[in-house]
């Protein structure tokens, strides 16, 4: 248990380093508790709890490597901590967490191929990460969560198809997001994140259908 605390409390300072744009602080105090964990996960190699925190910190090591602009490190991470996660949801197929965290994983390897240029690699990365989102929303039809990430998902799409120069795809996928985000506000009007992510998707919507408009006309 001691050594769960120590692990957190790395953790935590490699979370404030983040916030503090420190991200060479971060990147020790985040491999500090990485070990930790991994001898924890190794001693007890069905403790979920343990192995979801090495899934966590190698996305966290991930992401400092992608502010760091090294996509070929955050990629390697994001690998990582897929393997992980690939082995839990595998072990822990009824549960909506294990899911959840696949989906992550895929969508951050989604990122990292969009951020590289790579949209065949990122288009393949966000359609796994939407396979888990459609059934994770269709089991949890009452989660806010599960339907926001599916919205999320769609989006991810559609920036693909944005970048690759296909507005009517892009547009598609949009418009295919938007009535989840409203049905999430709709549902939780005291949530104002919520009602901002529908005002962020109608307005990407709107500025992919006028750039459509533009092309037509032109």
């Amino acid at each position: 248990a001691t050594q769960w605390v120590l692990s957190v409390s790395f953790e935590t300072l490699g979370d404030l380093a983040v916030q503090g744009g420190d991200f060479a602080a971060a990147k020790a105090r985040y491999e500090a508790a990485l070990a930790i964990h991994e001898r924890l996960a190794t001693q007890d190699p069905l403790n979920i709890t343990s192995l979801r925190g090495v899934a966590s910190i190698y996305d966290k090591l991930g992401d400092v490597a992608m502010q760091a602009g090294d996509l070929a490190a955050a990629r390697a991470r994001y690998e990582q901590g897929l393997a992980v996660r690939e082995r839990l949801a595998s072990q822990n197929p009824d549960s909506a967490a294990a899911q959840s965290d696949l989906s992550v994983s895929f969508s951050k390897l989604g990122d990292v191929a969009m951020q590289a240029g790579d949209l065949a690699a990122a288009r393949a990365r966000y359609e796994q990460s939407l396979a888990v989102d459609e059934r994770l929303a269709q089991q949890n039809p009452g989660s806010a969560e599960a339907q926001r990430d599916l919205s999320v998902s769609l989006e991810n799409l559609g920036d693909v198809a944005e970048q690759a120069g296909d507005l009517t795809d892009a547009i598609r996928w949009y418009e295919l997001s938007l009535p989840i985000a409203e049905a999430i506000s709709r549902s939780n009007p005291d949530n104002p994140g919520l009602a901002q992510d529908v005002d962020i998707t109608k307005g990407r919507l709107g500025e992919l259908r006028e750039r459509y408009d533009e092309l037509a006309d032109g």
